[in-house]
């Protein structure tokens, strides 16, 4: 196997160099200008980018095929106000949400339960997807004083992944590398913390096929296995923008005990099924803010083994 192209160290800091002037530049106007600003360059990169255009509306196509084409060609331009807005909020997620405002900013919405077993101190897994702003979960459990813990994939460029480090762990998060996180969760989870993870990545071959919004898509099995390991619930949910203010909505769409499945031949199957599920629900809430550009259904599953036919002596 070719080793690894070494990066260039010029290079990626004059990425860096210019990310960081983006964002003081960011920080520079109110949160509802520079929103105004990134829908406008949403519309832009639709009309630009052909490739991620094609695939979000061939997506949406495919994932609500009761859709007329210009319901799904305006979700779709929705969708690239979406990211760029995103990126936006989080850059100015800590400036504006604390302890002190985060319920200026944020409704809670079914999350109860979830909290009460947060707060006696037992492990939880906090799943949600490429679904409205996942950062403003971690953000807002942080500033309630919670600390949690998100397994995350380190960027490629190092002067920017050290920045976003520090920026993501600002209100108590810790960010776990996804590069052998295995032993790290288990013991994030004795230690009775909170553990999240964006679950809607394409888990390649090592994943199990369930159907997402009716088609196959290769899922993480380590989460229904880590739940089942650590007897530790699951509870899937999200934040999105209400409108096109800084105001969200999170809510829990669902918590899973693995106890309930303790009778289950294919246990981990069927709670992969069921948070695929609870991630579906949630992304119904507004189909406009998921990240449907982004390639779920890389490839197809694949075939099923036939069974060999016995032999006659």
């Amino acid at each position: 196997m070719a080793s690894k192209r070494p990066r260039n160290k010029f290079v990626d800091f004059a990425l860096y160099v210019v990310l960081r002037t983006g964002v003081l530049l960011v920080q520079l106007f109110p949160i509802e200008v520079m929103q105004l600003v990134a829908r406008g360059l949403g519309d832009l990169l639709y009309l630009c980018d052909a490739k991620h255009r094609k695939r979000a509306i061939e997506n949406l196509s495919l994932s609500f095929p009761d859709w007329p084409a210009d319901r799904v060609r305006r979700t779709a331009r929705q969708c690239c106000r979406h990211m760029i807005m995103l990126a936006m909020e989080i850059l100015s997620l800590a400036k504006l949400i604390n302890r002190h405002t985060w319920h200026e900013y944020v409704e809670l919405q079914d999350v109860a339960s979830t909290l009460q077993i947060i707060c006696d101190n037992r492990g939880i897994i906090l799943l949600t997807g490429h679904f409205g702003n996942w950062e403003v979960l971690g953000y807002m459990v942080g500033a309630l004083g919670i600390r949690t813990y998100a397994v995350a994939r380190p960027i490629d460029n190092p002067y920017i992944d050290r920045w976003l480090l520090r920026h993501r762990e600002e209100t108590g998060q810790c960010i776990i590398s996804k590069f052998g996180a295995a032993d790290l969760a288990v013991r994030v989870i004795e230690q009775q913390s909170p553990l999240c993870f964006v679950a809607d990545q394409h888990a390649g071959s090592k994943g199990i096929w369930v159907d997402f919004f009716g088609r196959p898509a290769s899922t993480y099995k380590s989460i229904a296995l880590l739940a089942m390991q650590m007897n530790c619930p699951i509870a899937v949910g999200g934040a999105w923008r209400l409108g096109n203010r800084f105001k969200f909505r999170t809510s829990i769409v669902d918590v899973i005990d693995p106890q309930d499945y303790a009778d289950d031949k294919d246990a981990v199957r069927s709670i992969t099924v069921r948070y695929t599920k609870a991630l579906e629900k949630l992304i119904l809430n507004a189909p406009q803010q998921y990240l449907w550009m982004h390639r779920r259904w890389r490839e197809p599953p694949p075939p099923r083994k036939k069974k060999q036919a016995a032999t006659v002596a």
